[in-house]
């Protein structure tokens, strides 16, 4: 098999991006939204939004922004075909039919907190409160709030039930430990990595999403998850791990060989698996100035392509790292997003 990365293009000014139905959408540092087809822009709005944008009722496109607006426009022009004002009202999934979110109100500096649904018909309305746990993550038929930093709690989303509730550093038993990436939800079972980073200690739990009921500590798979095809990854220092989620056998490819001789670590939060592929990313730790983007094939542990990125004067570190069908994308501190071409053959 021959594998060929070849550069397309770059973009400036860019905070953030996203690709919704193979196409790409820029958010750029002054505010506008820009929609790009290939190389060419197809349209440039000024929306000065909050960076979420996702599909709506099958024919809507919508952001947000003051945390009291929501904006649907048309995909193919940028135009706003209606704007929803909803006070405190912060969107965390998107549905055909629905938007669910974070509704708050404040008191003598504490906030309250509620689930809020915007229906299809534009109707708002708050389906149940859950007091000082703010809601953080929506899964299939349940709703994960944190509460005071360290408090994990399970609600049914169908009544607004409270199931369970996890204490992390009672979890991990240190002070101070906090959950670093995603929660992975697999046939029932919350899995997600808790770390104390200051003392290096950290594990990886299962939790019954019915029951809050710890059924495995995974002490040596630690990083940021990714699940994918059914299978669980982190990233060491120097190697890739491998977790099946239902025998919980784990397998690590140690990738030094490739790594040492040039002196690269991997960067264990930002990362991309696909295709049997790791797409990775070394960035300086003294002095910045340039990152490398490379590809290993996971199966042979073997080094396909690397090339090195310049980061921008006065900054440090790759934003982001996306792959989507055959393109990779990579974003700078900076606000520069650089698009390769992939293809194996």
């Amino acid at each position: 098999m021959q594998y060929i990365v070849q550069y397309l293009d770059k973009i400036t000014n860019v905070g953030n991006f996203f690709i919704m139905d193979s196409e790409l959408y820029c958010f750029h540092t002054d505010g506008s939204i820009e929609k790009f087809q290939g190389r060419a822009s197809v349209w440039k709005n000024n929306f000065n939004t909050q960076y979420f944008v996702a599909k709506f009722n099958l024919q809507f496109f919508c952001t947000w922004r003051d945390y009291n607006k929501i904006l649907f426009f048309d995909c193919e022009s940028g135009i706003i075909l209606k704007e929803k004002k909803i006070d405190q009202f912060r969107i965390l999934k998107i549905e055909n039919e629905s938007i669910l979110g974070l509704h708050y109100t404040s008191l003598d500096n504490k906030y309250q907190f509620s689930v809020g649904k915007l229906n299809k018909s534009f109707e708002f309305k708050i389906l149940f409160d859950t007091g000082e746990a703010a809601p953080m993550q929506f899964l299939d038929k349940f709703l994960l709030c944190t509460k005071h930093q360290n408090l994990l709690i399970g609600y049914l989303l169908a009544t607004g039930e409270a199931l369970w509730q996890l204490d992390f550093e009672v979890l991990l038993g240190r002070a101070g430990a906090a959950v670093y990436g995603d929660m992975f939800d697999h046939e029932g079972r919350l899995f997600f990595f808790l770390s104390d980073v200051q003392a290096g200690i950290g594990a990886t739990f299962c939790v019954s999403l019915e029951t809050g009921t710890v059924l495995q500590k995974i002490e040596h798979f630690k990083g940021s998850l990714q699940l994918v095809n059914g299978l669980l990854y982190a990233l060491g220092i120097n190697n890739i791990q491998i977790l099946n989620p239902n025998t919980f056998e784990l397998k690590k490819i140690d990738c030094s060989p490739i790594l040492e001789p040039k002196a690269w670590r991997f960067t264990w939060n930002k990362y991309v698996i696909k295709d049997n592929k790791l797409y990775f990313i070394h960035q300086q730790t003294k002095g910045g100035g340039k990152a490398i983007i490379g590809t290993i094939e996971i199966k042979t542990c073997k080094l396909l392509w690397h090339t090195e990125i310049l980061i921008e004067k006065g900054k440090y570190w790759i934003a982001e790292i996306k792959v989507n069908e055959n393109k990779l994308y990579i974003l700078t501190q900076g606000g520069t997003l650089y698009i390769y071409e992939l293809t194996s053959f």
